[in-house]
């Protein structure tokens, strides 16, 4: 069985054989595995359909073998994995490989759980207490683990992770002269999330956060409390701030002034946005973008942090602190987020959601957006020094 991809004709065997060659580093794959692939043909058997266990087993072991030979030794590994320390020159191309291989998001996700889960149980149990309750960094990673598992295998138009680790590690640094076939920097579009994604995105945010909290601050049991004290010689007065049952009076009266504010804020902007979304210039430098990954992720990462913060408060646990201010946070700007989706569901299709915050918060015309620079591969005949200038080479972008 067979089937084709473009024009060529790709067999089970050859699907077989590349999946054991992954193994190896891309760059080796690139310069030797159609020969290695031709010379596991010859060595099979003329109705092969597909590559041995064995030898499969074989290409694994050889390939991670090559991969940590070609590689940066350990300390290095940990320094730029972990340190986030710019690799050293010689170790580019390894670094290339790594920022824009499938797994990256996720790496950086992980990477952080290791001290997580000392903090939470290696420390207690080395001073003889109880570890720590595990329940939220256990919900983050159980949340969190297939949004960055999604966000590595969709690839979105803009990764600013990858982008901001191809600018660390694979430009030339100051005084370092130019390498034929090396990297540099060239101007770009700038991405924009789209508007409608982002007032969704915004407007959801919002009104989970304040149903949340809303509800805790009225259930809540305890509470803050002034209670007096008999002053000591020479003072005037003595009061002490001390844990007792919560009233949620005087946190109803807030509510309330910032849903009133609130919507006296929302009127403001709605008629800012009358008034200036006709003015919008033309956006050549930019490209708008429907995903939103950094968002995403850090409402992926944070609902569950919240929501344990609210149900401790919630069931008295602990006192209410946080749920009282964060509710009037939300109310106050539900009603604009609200306003802002309603527009964005409404208006022109290459509207951005940075357009509405300058048009509704600061009351002016969107701004032009400057070109922004990526990371791309210099062609060896045109190497020059990089930045803004630098030639585009072949026009790759490098993990933008």
């Amino acid at each position: 069985m067979s089937r084709v991809r473009g024009a060529q004709q790709v067999d089970g065997f050859e699907r077989s054989a590349r999946f054991w060659l992954r193994a190896y580093p891309v760059r080796w794959r690139a310069v030797r595995g159609d020969e290695l692939i031709g010379v596991l043909r010859d060595l099979a058997a003329p109705d092969a359909t597909h590559l041995p266990l064995r030898e499969g087993l074989g290409l694994l072991r050889a390939g991670w073998a090559t991969r940590w030979r070609d590689g940066p030794p350990l300390g290095t590994r940990l320094k730029y994995r972990w340190l986030e320390l710019p690799i050293p020159p010689r170790y580019r191309e390894w670094a290339r490989d790594d920022i824009d291989g499938r797994w990256f998001v996720t790496r950086r996700f992980l990477r952080p759980l290791a001290p997580i889960l000392v903090a939470i149980w290696g420390v207690p149990i080395a001073i003889g207490g109880p570890p720590i309750d595990a329940v939220p960094a256990l919900a983050v990673v159980v949340v969190g683990l297939p949004f960055a598992l999604r966000f590595d295998l969709l690839r979105p138009q803009h990764d600013y992770l990858r982008a901001a680790a191809a600018t660390r590690n694979l430009l030339p640094r100051a005084g370092e002269p130019p390498t034929p076939g090396g990297f540099g920097q060239a101007w770009g579009p700038r991405p924009r999330l789209t508007a409608r994604v982002g007032t969704i995105l915004a407007g959801t945010g919002l009104a989970l956060g304040a149903v949340m909290w809303t509800t805790t601050a009225l259930i809540a049991p305890r509470g803050l409390a002034l209670a007096g004290c008999q002053p000591e010689p020479g003072a005037n007065s003595c009061f002490t701030i001390d844990p007792g049952p919560w009233d949620p009076q005087e946190w109803a009266a807030v509510a309330v002034i910032a849903v009133i504010v609130g919507l006296g804020l929302a009127g403001l902007a709605m008629r800012r946005t009358a008034r200036l979304l006709g003015d919008r210039p033309a956006q050549p430098a930019r490209v708008l973008v429907s995903r939103a990954p950094r968002v995403v992720g850090a409402l992926v990462l944070l609902v569950p942090l919240a929501g344990w913060q609210a149900w401790l408060e919630a069931t008295g646990r602990w006192v209410v602190l946080v749920s009282p201010w964060a509710a009037a946070i939300c109310l106050l700007m539900l009603p604009g987020a609200l306003v802002a989706a309603r527009v964005a569901r409404r208006g022109p299709s290459d509207l951005a959601l940075v357009d509405l915050w300058q048009i509704g918060v600061h009351g002016r015309a969107p701004r032009v957006d400057p070109w922004v620079v990526a990371v791309v591969r210099v062609p060896p005949a045109a190497a020059a020094p990089s930045g803004p200038d630098a030639p585009t080479g072949d026009g790759t972008a490098i993990a933008t």
